[in-house]
């Protein structure tokens, strides 16, 4: 039964089937006494605790080797016992355990560590935290769930005590148990607990009254908690407990055996990944906390090597929602976090990586809610526009708008709804499901489908901060799962989008007698292009190659290339294989499509990164199923530089002005001509993102352009004046 239970990469990942041992091959977790977390435990483990014993190093839960929750002396007078042999294994490690009498004393200092009991019950109309969560979260919190928990409601991470606890289901009440005994078809051998009060309940009681007793795994799986009924009793009326034999999953095991010695799988999980160019480049991503909260968190990374990195929020649970640029060394992140009284907030920031600090952080809302996608859109530094999915509805109710605020810097608009999801959505928020871009005009343009697969759009004017009404922008016929926006280097929008096989697609009829799609999430589709001409959209066209696609994610480059990453999905025999893939358009023409991973993990939402190099690399993640890892993967797209036709050119005849750079810092704009009219001067990164625009409707001197505020690397200058374009390529010294 074992050898079953051992994935591709040989890490043991019990899913609930194993409630004797540690559910997850992995030294991280707490009071493993692995402090450096490089798979074993020896002396340099007992001089790193030594020195968080002695205040000079940060905290870590796998130090807490004696389960008090904190790093004393204590903890080093323990590994200090094990390592010169005065005791065989340490308190935590579950699987050496031998008596009910050493796992139930583990277990109630785990228990009095955990802290879900001092949450509030909450069953107001804007947040619900009731029995289900408490006993969701205490299942967690014991087990840690290696994927990630994209849940609003539960915090956690992927360090817990590594402890195989579930969740047990009576009569309208949730709470939990764990084995300390050896027959798990003996009600008799299982601690049972309250989390809500971390107290035994007495059978008969309210919160354990006669009827089904169901012992359940909890797994986290992105969005949503897996639940998968292992074993059930019932509590008879004379409150003895009659086992239902019939109710035994398959692969539960009943009897403790060995189990088998692989070495330990330490990797992290890292998701939303968001790449941060500039001279040095940034991953700012979801990841893990090894500090005593153990909770996932806001992670920025070196781009080349994720592990060197750190925390920029404090350890409540953060989930990142998006990054955008700033000028110099600023990037503004959008987050929701867990605030100290247990709500779901929204927050924006302004942090600043050179100083590793927050110059500004304003909260969005804190009403509660449920916010899974979000998208930050850079004009300038006082001018950021965040956008995102929520609802205020009672019980994990779904998403019912898109959401926006205008932020400067340091605090917010009071933000409005621009889309209504009218309820009707499952859960089913990806990545893809809405997008935002700023045309050349000044105008916001967002695109969202809905879940019939009709794409919706509506513009904002950003100088009259007004809303168009909303208008339909795909076909009767077409039924579309991902958008994404991109603009061109002349300013020109493009709508890809992937359109699904409405035959393959489960359909329903909703109280209204509408048409409804209710898994369009997760199917794949063409991948299409309209473009968009200041008015209208143009008819779609299929972009060659991507028959079976989603994800769609493209940039836009300077010499007019656009470079488009989707994720393909194949039937293979009896399971799904996924590839990465890019392909370019120049000139009219697809190049053919070059896949860069193929995988029978979930591969997912391809990014691209312009390096401080100006090279052109593809980011997706990876999702083992197996496991529940997600980690982070990337191949360069093309070795040259995507903007290597830009060259530095001089003043032509043709056009009224002249360019001089007058020092590091400064750019001079002069008129050959007495006044020149309708000069557009522009500064632009490698992304395309512009971070000055001013127009001059009649330059009469000469004008300049201070690029000392922005970050060093290769920018752009382009002066438009009628039909002449001038371009100048440099390098700035920046901040």
């Amino acid at each position: 039964m074992l050898s079953a239970l051992l994935n591709s990469a040989n890490a043991y990942v019990s899913h609930g089937s194993d409630p004797f041992h540690q559910p997850y091959n992995t030294t991280l977790y707490h009071g493993s006494g692995d402090v450096n977390s490089d798979g074993k435990v020896d002396n340099s483990d007992l001089a790193l605790a030594q020195a968080m014993a002695g205040g000079s190093a940060e905290q870590s839960v796998m130090a807490d080797v004696n389960g008090d929750g904190k790093v004393s002396d204590a903890d080093v007078s323990v590994l200090s016992q094990y390592l010169s042999k005065s005791i065989d294994h340490l308190p935590g490690w579950w699987n050496s355990l031998t008596t009910r009498e050493e796992r139930t004393d583990w277990l109630k200092k785990a228990i009095a560590c955990d802290g879900t009991d001092s949450l509030p019950y909450d069953i107001a109309d804007t947040f619900w935290f009731v029995c289900k969560q408490f006993a969701v979260q205490t299942a967690l919190h014991l087990t840690g769930n290696p994927g990630t928990l994209e849940d609003n409601l539960i915090e956690g991470g992927q360090i817990g005590w590594n402890i195989p606890a579930y969740e047990i289901y009576v009569t309208n009440h949730a709470i939990n148990g764990v084995l300390v005994g050896d027959n798990p078809l003996d009600i008799n051998d299982w601690y049972v607990l309250e989390p809500q009060f971390d107290n035994q309940p007495i059978p008969g009681d309210w919160d354990l009254p006669p009827g089904p007793f169901c012992i359940i795994a909890v797994v986290a799986d992105n969005k949503r908690i897996a639940n998968s009924n292992c074993v059930s009793f019932k509590l008879n009326d004379d409150l003895t407990f009659t086992l239902d034999s019939s109710s035994i999953r398959y692969d539960f095991v009943t009897t403790r055996i060995k189990p088998d010695s692989l070495p330990p799988d330490n990797s992290m999980s890292q998701w939303r990944n968001r790449c941060v160019s500039g001279v040095n480049d940034f991953l700012v991503c979801n990841r893990t906390r090894t500090d005593m909260s153990g909770n996932y968190d806001i992670y920025i990374g070196d781009y080349d090597s994720a592990a060197k990195g750190y925390f920029p929020t404090d350890s409540r649970s953060s989930i990142l929602l998006d990054v955008c640029k700033g000028s110099g060394s600023i990037i503004y992140m959008l987050w929701r976090e867990k605030t100290i009284i247990n709500k779901p907030a929204l927050f924006i920031g302004t942090y600043d990586l050179s100083a590793r600090m927050f110059r500004s952080v304003d909260t969005i809302s804190d009403l509660g809610g449920y916010r899974y996608e979000g998208k930050l859109l850079y004009m300038d530094d006082s001018r950021i526009f965040a956008f995102w999915t929520e609802n205020c509805g009672s019980f994990g109710s779904d998403p019912t708008g898109i959401y926006f605020t205008e932020y400067n810097g340091s605090t917010c608009r009071p933000y409005r709804k621009v889309i209504d999801f009218v309820n009707e959505y499952e859960l089913q928020i990806n990545k893809c499901y809405f997008d935002a871009a700023l045309t050349d005009s000044g105008k916001i343009i967002l695109v969202s489908r809905n879940k019939a697969g009709v794409v919706y759009e509506r513009d904002y004017s950003v100088t009259e901060d007004l809303w168009s009404d909303s208008s339909v922008v795909s076909d009767t016929a077409e039924k579309v799962q991902d958008v994404c926006l991109a603009k061109d280097k002349d300013g020109k929008m493009h709508l890809f989008y992937s359109d699904i096989d409405e035959s393959v697609i489960p359909a329903y009829v909703d109280s209204s007698g509408n048409k409804q799609y209710s898994c369009i999430f997760g199917q794949n589709g063409k991948i299409m292009r309209r473009t968009f001409d200041g008015n209208r959209w143009s008819v779609p066209q299929s972009v060659p190659g991507y028959e079976n696609a989603s994800a769609p994610e493209v940039i836009c480059a300077s010499d007019g290339s656009m470079y488009l990453a989707c994720v393909n999905t194949y039937v293979d025999g009896n399971h799904y294989v996924y590839d990465i893939s890019t392909c370019r358009y120049r000139n009219g023409t697809w190049t053919e499509t070059v896949v860069f991973k193929k995988s029978e993990n979930e591969l997912r939402w391809p990014s691209f990164c312009i390096s401080g190099g100006n090279r052109l690399d593809v980011l997706w993640e990876s999702y083992d199923r197996d496991c529940g890892r997600v980690t982070v993967n990337r191949a360069i797209a093309t070795q040259d530089s995507v903007y290597e036709s830009v060259k530095e050119r001089r003043t032509q005849s043709s056009v009224p002005f002249a360019v001089q750079r007058i020092s590091a810092g400064r750019i001079s704009l002069t008129p050959s001509g007495m006044p020149a009219k309708n000069v557009t001067a522009s500064v632009v990164d490698l992304s395309g993102r512009t971070l000055f625009r001013k127009t001059y409707t009649e330059m009469r001197k000469t004008e300049y352009v201070d690029l000392s505020r922005y970050s060093s690397g290769t920018l752009f200058l382009l002066v438009k004046s009628g039909s002449s374009i001038f371009t100048y390529k440099f390098v700035n010294y920046g901040m």
